[in-house]
């Protein structure tokens, strides 16, 4: 009888070791379903702060920077690295399952009543965007992003939903570089890449703080579109039509 009750006892104790075990594994790392719908949230965050991407008025121009809630800031050059950073950083940062980010209801039709603002990445200033038109606009302080946020009548982030946004903010379509900045008083200058664009938004916001107007992009310019087929756009019209038939 003693026999058969240790038997159970250390069956019972090694059930419970088992079980341990498992737990301590089942909870070692942020779960997949998590990491995901932390950077659709991150990611489409960042765009509404701009009403940046392919549903917002304007294009980031790569590279850019984030900050993470611990201070990290990583740089990336394309929206694929941008996306790829964020999901590291949660898988790293953001705990198990027990620490999974929950709080008020998340926007209309998100699937779930908890929220990951906790982990959300910010944009580090100054950024440089390209509005519908092809105006390439420096924006240097949080009062001027929240401007060009505002200046934007698209309504695309209100209430929407973030869930899959992380696999959807790919644009759809890249401009391709060489291209020629024509600047308000008529001269011009070669950007041959992304930086060199940023450049010179940047230095020509510098040198005119003030001004309501901006460098653009002289047409015809050449965009790769998300298919691999090469298109030239002739005019600022072409070039929101384009845009637009992204949505």
């Amino acid at each position: 009888m003693k026999k058969k009750i240790f038997g159970l006892l250390s069956a019972g104790a090694l059930f419970l070791s088992l079980a341990f075990v498992s737990c301590k594994k089942e909870d070692s790392g942020t779960d997949e379903e998590t990491v995901e719908a932390i950077a659709d949230q991150a990611v489409f965050a960042l765009e509404e702060s701009a009403n940046a991407g392919k549903h917002g008025c304007y294009d980031l121009v790569f590279p850019v920077s984030f900050s993470f809630p611990d201070g990290t800031i990583k740089t990336v050059n394309s929206y694929a690295e941008l996306v790829s950073g964020i999901r590291t950083w949660v898988q790293a940062n953001c705990g198990n399952r027990g620490n999974r980010p929950h709080g008020g209801p998340g926007p209309a039709g998100s699937g779930g009543s908890w929220n990951g603002s906790k982990y959300r990445p910010t944009l580090v200033l100054p950024i440089t965007v390209i509005s519908e038109t092809g105006e390439t606009i420096a924006v240097n302080t949080l009062d001027e992003l929240k401007a060009l946020r505002e200046s934007c009548g698209k309504g695309y982030f209100a209430g929407r939903a973030f869930r899959g946004h992380a696999s959807n903010c790919t644009p759809c379509f890249t401009i391709n570089f060489p291209v020629t900045v024509k600047f308000p008083d008529g001269s011009t200058q070669q950007a041959a890449n992304r930086a060199t664009l940023q450049n010179i938004a940047r230095t020509w916001h510098q040198n005119n703080p003030t001004s309501s107007t901006h460098p653009e992009i002289a047409f015809p310019i050449s965009v790769t579109k998300k298919d691999g087929s090469i298109v030239t756009v002739n005019s600022k019209d072409e070039l929101k039509a384009l845009r637009t038939s992204c949505n």
